[in-house]
């Protein structure tokens, strides 16, 4: 079983707090989890800072879907959960990742939540006997193209030999496995 690493909000804003100008520019945001995601938003916009896009990394470092390697760097979550009894779901995520040679590591992080406040919640409804089909059509004209957006970004940010290195099965895996199970169960 992976272990926890328990992480308090509070740390991440005072380390946030802590840093220069440069160094807290010189983070990744996309490498941080959502809480640090907030924690860096707000620090950046009280210090009125602007982030640049980052270059193109250089082709220094090839990518091996193989190699695992327990120093590597520059982690980005895939999978996220906010409820009791999770532990179990991300077990099973790390054992999924673990069996297909991506290294992986589990963070457990402790929120504290801000007293509730009242907010609204916008639901759009469809018959039941079209939830597929609305669900398809919202999918692809709006979420695909923030997917696309994201993959882009993502193309982006690896170098030429990483990109090579990728194993289309495996980064489209989810996908293809998707049509498959959605044209058996529509048969």
């Amino acid at each position: 079983m992976a272990e926890f690493v328990e992480i308090h909000p509070e740390q991440i804003r005072s380390h946030y707090a802590s840093m220069s100008d440069e160094a807290l520019l010189a983070l990744d945001r996309n490498d941080l989890t959502d809480i640090g995601r907030q924690f860096y938003d707000v620090e950046i916009a009280s210090r009125k800072l602007e982030i640049q896009p980052p270059d193109r990394k250089p082709d220094e470092t090839t990518f091996a879907v193989n190699a695992i390697n327990p120093d590597w760097m520059n982690p980005v979550c895939v999978f996220e959960q906010l409820s009791r009894g999770a532990a179990d779901s991300a077990a099973t995520v790390v054992d999924a990742l673990n069996k297909a040679r991506i290294p992986c590591n589990l963070i457990l992080e402790h929120v504290e939540p801000e007293p509730t406040v009242p907010y609204d919640v916008y639901r759009v409804m469809v018959p039941a006997h079209l939830e597929l089909v609305a669900a398809s059509v919202v999918d692809r004209d709006v979420f695909n193209t923030d997917t696309e957006l994201k993959w882009r970004a993502h193309f982006a940010e690896v170098n030429d030999a990483e990109l090579i290195a990728m194993d289309p099965d495996l980064l489209f895996g989810a996908l293809l496995d998707r049509v498959e199970r959605v044209k058996r169960a529509y048969r």
